[in-house]
C-alpha cells in the first residue's frame, strides 16, 4: 500500500494537463511526419503518350518511297495506336494486365503483315534475303521475323498461323475494351494460357475487375515473392525463407478470407513495390517508431524526478516519513513507467485517427493476420499490436534507467535532460550508423533496439544487419540486453542512493 500511495503522490506532483496538452501535440505532429516518411504510396502508374508515335506514324505514311520495313512498321503503329485509343488518358498500373500484352497483341498484326507478303511476295528481295540469310548476328526484328516465319512454317502452317492471331487480336482486343481483369483470368485458363489454381478462382469467383484490387495485387505479391533473392546460403538465408513461406500463406488467406493484410515487404522479399497497398494497418503500425519521441517528451518532463525533491528540499519531508528510501525510488521509477505506456497509448490513439481519416477506419476494424504453429489464424488487431507496444517497450524501459540512473546520482536535472534527450534524438540515427558500418558491435547494445519499429515492421535496414552478421537480432535480442541492463543499473542506483548522506 505505501507503493500505491507513493505513486499516487508522484503523478499528483509531476503530472500535469499543460505537460499532458504539448505532448499531444508534439504526438500529433510526430505521427504526421513518421506517417509520410515510412507510408507512401508506392503504385506505379503511367498514361500511355502516343505524340511519339503518331509523329513516327504520320511520317511514315507521309513519305514517298516506302521500304517493306517501313510498311511494317506502319502496321505496327497503326495497331498500336488503334489500341491504345481505347486507353484513351486513361492512369494505367505498371503491371495492369493490358500493359503485359499489349505489345503481344500488336505484334500479332505485324506477323500477319509479314505472313501475307511472304505468301504473295515471295520473289521480294528483302524476304528472299532474309528467308535465306544464315548469319542473324545483324538482322532487323523485321528480318528476324521473316527469317523465323520462313524456315519454320510451311506455307499451309503459315495460313493457319494467320488465322489464329486474328482471332488472337480480336480477343485480346475485346477483353481490353472489356476492361475486366477477371474475364482476362478466365479467357487465358480456357486457352491454356495459364494454370488455374486457389488465388485466380477467388479472383474469378469476386468478379475483381480491376487490378488496383487488393486481392489482384495479393496474387502478383504472391508470384513474385521469393523468386530473386540476393542471399547466399552462407547469409541468413533460411530466417528469410521462413518469412517468405509465412507471408506466402497470409497471402492465401487474406485473398481466399477477403482480408487486406498489413504485411511489410523489404528488398530481400522480391516484391516490386509497385504490387504493394497500402492498409490503415499499415499505416498504425508506425506506432512504433513513436517511442524515440516519446522518450524525448519522457527526458525533458521527468529527468527532474529525483534531483528535483533535493532542489525543493522536498527530500527532507519524505524521508523523515515512515517510508524507506528503496521504496522511493521504487515509486518514481514505476511512475516513469506508466507516463510512458500512458504517452504512447495516446499515441496510437492519434496515430489510428490520423491514418484512419486518410485511408479509413474500417480496416482497423479486420483482424490481423498472423503465422503460427504452420498455419495463419485471425487475432484482435489492436490487441496484437498492444502486446507488440508491450514488448518493444521493455528496450524503452532501459532508457528509462539510464534516465533515473543519472538523475539519481548526478542530482542534476540540466544535465539529465541534455544526455538523455540526445540519446532519444540518436536513437534513429544509431540505425542508419550501424548499416554504414561503423559501430558494429552496437547490436549487441540496448541502443540499437530504442525503435523497435524497424525491427517489428520488418525493416530493410534491419535486414541489412541481420544478413551482414549473419545472425537473426529479432526483439528478444533486445529484451535480454535491456533486462540486464534495468536490473544492473537500478540496483547501482538503489545501493548508491539509499547510502547517499541526504544533506548532499
Amino acid at each position: 500500500m505505501k507503493i500505491i500511495n507513493l505513486i499516487k503522490c508522484e503523478f499528483i506532483k509531476n503530472f500535469s494537463l499543460k505537460n499532458l496538452f504539448i505532448s499531444i501535440i508534439l504526438l500529433f505532429l510526430t505521427t504526421i511526419c513518421v506517417l509520410k516518411i515510412t507510408v507512401q504510396d508506392t503504385s506505379i502508374y503511367f498514361n500511355m503518350n502516343t505524340d511519339l508515335i503518331r509523329d513516327s506514324y504520320n511520317e511514315l505514311i507521309n513519305k514517298k518511297d516506302k521500304s517493306l520495313e517501313d510498311e511494317y512498321n506502319i502496321v505496327f503503329f497503326e495497331n498500336y495506336l488503334e489500341i491504345a485509343n481505347i486507353f484513351k488518358d486513361s492512369i494505367v498500373r505498371h503491371n495492369d494486365w493490358r500493359n503485359t500484352i499489349i505489345n503481344d497483341v500488336v505484334t500479332y498484326k505485324t506477323q500477319n503483315f509479314l505472313i501475307d507478303r511472304i505468301i504473295h511476295d515471295s520473289n521480294n528481295d528483302i524476304i528472299k534475303m532474309a528467308c535465306n540469310i544464315e548469319d542473324k548476328t545483324d538482322l532487323s526484328k523485321m528480318e528476324e521475323d521473316i527469317n523465323n516465319l520462313c524456315n519454320n512454317y510451311t506455307t499451309d502452317e503459315l495460313i493457319g498461323l494467320y488465322t489464329i492471331n486474328e482471332e488472337k487480336y480480336n480477343d485480346y482486343k475485346k477483353l481490353i475494351e472489356e476492361d475486366k481483369y477477371y474475364l482476362y483470368l478466365q479467357y487465358e485458363i480456357e486457352h491454356g494460357n495459364l494454370e488455374s489454381n486457389g488465388f485466380i478462382e477467388t479472383l474469378i469467383n469476386n468478379k475483381v475487375e480491376k487490378m488496383d484490387n487488393y486481392l489482384a495485387l495479393n496474387y502478383l505479391q504472391y508470384n513474385s515473392i521469393g523468386q530473386d533473392n540476393n542471399v547466399s546460403e552462407e547469409q541468413n538465408y533460411s530466417k528469410l525463407k521462413n518469412d517468405n513461406e509465412a507471408f506466402k500463406a497470409i497471402l492465401l488467406y487474406s485473398t481466399t478470407h477477403n482480408i487486406p493484410h498489413d504485411i511489410e515487404y523489404n528488398y530481400w522479399n522480391s516484391i516490386d513495390s509497385g504490387d504493394t497497398y497500402i492498409t490503415t494497418k499499415k499505416a498504425v503500425n508506425q506506432v512504433y517508431h513513436l517511442s524515440f519521441i516519446i522518450m524525448i517528451i519522457i527526458s525533458i518532463t521527468c529527468s527532474g524526478i529525483v534531483s528535483k525533491e533535493h532542489s525543493k528540499g522536498t527530500i527532507k519531508n519524505i524521508i523523515t516519513t515512515p517510508v524507506k528510501r528503496w521504496q522511493v525510488l521504487l515509486s518514481k521509477f514505476i511512475y516513469l513507467i506508466l507516463n510512458t505506456y500512458l504517452l504512447w497509448f495516446i499515441g496510437l490513439i492519434i496515430i489510428s485517427i490520423v491514418s484512419g481519416m486518410k485511408y479509413g477506419f474500417s480496416d482497423l476494424l479486420t483482424p490481423k493476420l498472423i503465422y503460427t504453429g504452420s498455419k495463419v489464424i485471425e487475432v484482435n488487431y489492436y490487441l496484437y499490436t498492444i502486446k507488440m507496444m508491450l514488448l518493444a517497450s521493455i528496450p524503452i524501459m532501459c532508457f528509462l534507467s539510464i534516465l533515473f540512473f543519472i538523475s539519481t546520482i548526478s542530482l542534476n536535472t540540466s544535465l539529465t535532460v541534455g544526455i538523455t534527450s540526445v540519446l532519444g534524438i540518436l536513437t534513429p540515427v544509431v540505425w542508419l550508423m550501424k548499416v554504414a558500418g561503423n559501430i558494429r558491435q552496437i547490436v549487441y547494445t540496448p541502443l540499437w533496439y530504442f525503435d523497435c519499429g524497424f525491427i517489428i515492421n520488418n525493416s530493410i535496414h534491419y535486414i541489412e544487419i541481420m544478413l551482414f552478421k549473419n545472425v537473426y537480432f529479432g526483439l528478444s535480442t533486445g529484451i535480454i540486453s535491456s533486462i540486464i541492463v534495468i536490473i544492473v543499473l537500478y540496483l547501482i542506483t538503489n545501493v548508491i542512493y539509499t547510502k547517499r548522506d541526504i544533506k548532499n
